[in-house]
């Protein structure tokens, strides 16, 4: 009956804001809701937070209050909006004080806590019905008023697989404070094992210099190719988009590409196999990359590039989750 009675008031409560319902998200928030639509409509109720608009903070209400399989994805966001009611509160905003009450009996964004709701419920009535004023006498001091500091809000991870063209085992870890911005690490390695017996340069006469007297390289049109490689960066993630992340990042890197030629014994014309690194396509030094992730409830997709020494550029992609 209770519960009942929450979703009457919390459905009601809409048509007596219609002044703040002007916002495009707040419209097609409430479009979303009436199509039950509630991952829709958590989207773009959640653009009102950045500046605490109280209807997105009472269309989100009403998602946790209807729907029970999103609540667990919605912690973070209806810890923002306990945090904007809080604001309104210590404000003396009655509506707001009726709504925390609903929070902390509910365990909305936390547990419930009883402390608070006879906090709040006390304060409630006394601003709805206000005391006689009292003169302050040297034994009695004015009573002061209990500051309420907002709840503090759970950081979001994100660990997702990455990789790119030449080094595609890779892992990303990250954190994001406020569903908002952040940072990340991350590692990629090409796991090749080759080593390679010469450096050769990619012109004849610098593949002659680099080998004694007696021996050459030989190979055909199209010889099998490995590359030696790996990426190690750190950098910052930001959200400009509900469903939307960038990241930019720096870090240290390596590349060596080799080639399998035939070396050959001119005396005896032997002929073996070796893997020589092609010094002008091999780079080691700084890594710059950038990234952009989609999200889709808790799962992301990524696509970016990197680059080592501003000469060789590589493709990232990658899957994860926000969490």
């Amino acid at each position: 009956m209770r519960k009942s009675l929450l979703l009457i008031i919390y459905t009601l409560l809409p048509f007596c804001m219609v002044a703040q319902q002007d916002a495009e998200h707040n419209r097609r928030g409430e479009e979303a809701m009436q199509r039950k639509d509630y991952s829709d409509a958590r989207m773009y109720f959640s653009e009102g937070l950045e500046h605490c608009d109280m209807y997105s903070v009472q269309g989100l209400t009403r998602i946790w209050l209807l729907n029970e399989s999103m609540r667990s994805s919605m912690r973070s966001l209806m810890s923002k909006c306990q945090i904007c009611l809080n604001e309104r509160a210590v404000q003396n905003d009655t509506t707001a004080m009726s709504r925390l009450i609903v929070y902390y009996s509910e365990g909305i964004a936390g547990p419930k806590t009883e402390g608070l709701i006879v906090y709040w419920t006390d304060k409630l009535e006394a601003l709805r019905h206000p005391a006689p004023v009292q003169k302050e006498t040297a034994g009695q001091p004015a009573e002061v008023s209990a500051v309420v500091k907002p709840p503090q809000v759970s950081p979001s991870f994100l660990v997702g697989l990455t990789g790119s063209l030449e080094t595609p085992y890779g892992l990303t870890l990250g954190v994001l404070w406020q569903d908002k911005a952040g940072g990340y690490v991350r590692g990629k390695t090409s796991r090749s094992s080759v080593e390679y017996t010469h450096e050769i340069g990619l012109q004849a006469e610098d593949t002659k210099k680099s080998l004694p007297d007696g021996q050459a390289l030989q190979t055909t049109g199209n010889p099998p190719k490995k590359v030696n490689g790996f990426t190690a960066s750190a950098g910052f993630v930001y959200k400009p988009l509900p469903w939307l992340y960038v990241s930019l990042g720096a870090g240290y890197g390596e590349r060596t590409l080799m080639y399998q030629f035939a070396l050959i014994d001119k005396k005896t014309s032997e002929q073996t196999p070796v893997w020589c690194k092609i010094s002008e396509a091999s780079y080691t030094g700084a890594v710059i990359e950038a990234d952009c992730m989609v999200k889709y409830k808790r799962l992301f997709l990524s696509v970016g590039c990197h680059t080592i020494n501003v000469k060789y550029v590589d493709l990232n992609a990658g899957i994860g989750v926000i969490f």
